[in-house]
């Protein structure tokens, strides 16, 4: 919900964006070198600087390669870019792609561009919620991804790839911009992706900024407690199934609790806490369904690379998807757990690479390859292996869990 002058600055044209873009990315504490190499930049997009990293294309001896396709990264809430820095460097190697990753409004190093902007924010009753970041990423792959994603004047493919949140939007953007422009997407790789975000018609609040006092107060006795360390590393012990990870990458708390002390991510908090759903009035999972529904009419290929221990998003929902359009590649990592691309990185790329190269990442080589090229890394790490490490496609999308084969009759009832 934005106003009319956040309206009319989205659409100043892709020139507009490209000026923007290169004056926003000299300036900040964010721009300049990304992870591994990339560029960290910043882009004008409504009232916010929109906080982004690139990896361009590089051949074998490191020297700048010509891309086949533009691959679009989006992270799940509470992360931003930082948390593909496993993924973003290697995938532009190997895959011989430029690799994008966007932060979302309200989240990692994206945020108003200065209390005027977040006066006129207030003013207009903005709210961070999923259609905010859909049409943002839209307008992100229109702006600045495709300003440079051509090759001779044709359109590099287009993959979109999310963990989390980030798969919920991206494949509900990814299904507009193919249903608004045939050929726009060529494929989309959900990462345990939620399959529904935001809240139902119980709060009469629908996140819109100004936050209510009330609300404020509530939320800001906990705030000091959900953004600390202590329940950051909590939570990532509860869904990472494999906790190298963590330990290998101590600045991934640091990083998450940066954009908890902005002055603005309190009120982003609540608004984003009470935000509604795509599709508000619909059942739970209608957005994700209605996504993945338009995007295997419109022929755009789905991949879902699942770790299998995942707690919140569990394998009964990989599965569903697979059952319900059974051209969907279905692929389980495991041990991994919420966040397979940070657990599982080299498997997790292995797979990737496959798909935007415009491969079948479920072909039994490539899984045996990408199980290889995990069990390599944790040995040349001196890592205990906890038992086998296996990548595995799933054929059928029958459930194996007590929770799966519920939501399976449940659908078959309401079916009859």
């Amino acid at each position: 919900a934005t106003g009319s002058s956040c309206a009319s600055s989205a659409a100043a044209g892709s020139d507009a964006d490209a000026d923007a873009t290169r004056r926003a990315s000299s300036r900040g504490a964010g721009s300049g070198s990304g992870s591994s190499g990339g560029e960290s930049r910043y882009w004008r997009w409504r009232s916010f600087d929109v906080h982004y990293e690139v990896h361009r294309a590089t051949g074998g001896a490191g020297a700048p390669a010509e891309a086949s396709a533009d691959v679009v990264f989006l992270a799940g809430f509470g992360c931003g870019s930082f948390h593909f820095a496993n993924n973003l460097a290697p995938l532009s190697r190997a895959g011989g792609v430029d690799c994008w990753a966007m932060d979302i409004a309200g989240q990692g190093s994206s945020w108003p561009v200065d209390e005027v902007a977040l006066d006129a924010l207030k003013r207009e009753g903005h709210a961070y919620d999923a259609r905010l970041w859909v049409e943002q990423l839209k307008e992100f792959v229109r702006h600045v991804v495709r300003a440079r994603g051509e090759t001779g004047g044709v359109k590099r493919p287009l993959y979109l790839v999310g963990n989390s949140l980030g798969g919920y939007l991206s494949a509900a953007a990814a299904a507009e911009l193919a249903k608004e422009a045939p050929g726009a997407v060529s494929g989309v790789a959900l990462l345990n992706a939620t399959p529904f975000w935001g809240s139902t018609a119980v709060f009469p609040y629908k996140g819109a900024l100004p936050v209510p006092p009330l609300l404020l107060r509530l939320i800001s006795a906990y705030w000091s407690y959900f953004s600390s360390e202590v329940n950051i590393k909590f939570l990532l012990n509860q869904v990472y199934a494999r906790h190298e990870p963590l330990d290998e990458d101590p600045q991934l708390i640091a990083a998450i609790r940066a954009p908890t002390r902005h002055s603005h991510a309190l009120e982003a908090f609540c608004s984003i806490l009470t935000s509604p759903a795509l599709r508000p009035d619909e059942h739970l999972t209608a957005a994700l369904d209605g996504a993945l529904d338009e995007l295997h009419a419109r022929g755009v290929r789905v991949a879902m690379f699942n770790g299998a221990q995942d707690p919140w998003v569990v394998p009964a929902w990989g599965r569903r998807a697979k059952r319900r359009e059974p051209q969907t590649t279905l692929v389980e990592l495991s041990p991994a757990g919420h966040c397979p691309h940070h657990e599982a990185p080299h498997a997790a790329n292995a797979l990737l690479a496959e798909f935007v190269r415009g491969g079948d990442p479920a072909a039994a080589e490539v899984l045996a390859e990408a199980q290889r090229a995990e069990g390599d890394a944790r040995a040349a790490r001196h890592l205990p292996q906890q038992g086998a490490f296996s990548v595995v496609a799933v054929e059928d999308g029958e459930p194996t869990t007590a929770l799966g084969r519920f939501v399976a009759q449940a659908e078959r009832s309401e079916a009859e």
